[in-house]
């Protein structure tokens, strides 16, 4: 996982914004990152702070695996769990 970009905003337990890439190309925007002096915790966005995406993929190759992986692994919940 790498740190594409992070944005300081203190407020309360918040610390700043960032952006972050996981090894497999998903990246997650306006990840919230929290501490209060004694320990740092991470919140995933739940509303657009602004206009852009929240979840990107690195390509279009990985978007696809992505969607059919979900896919999948809902059709095997689903017949798991009638």
């Amino acid at each position: 996982m790498r740190c594409l970009s992070f944005e300081p905003c203190y407020k309360g337990t918040l610390l700043g914004y960032a952006s972050v890439e996981t090894d497999s190309g998903i990246i997650f925007h306006e990840v919230q990152i929290h501490g209060n002096g004694k320990t740092t915790w991470v919140l995933m966005a739940s509303k657009h702070r602004t206009s852009g995406p929240i979840i990107q993929f690195r390509t279009d190759v990985i978007k696809e695996r992505f969607k059919l992986a979900v896919v999948d692994c809902v059709e095997q919940f689903r017949a798991d769990n009638p």
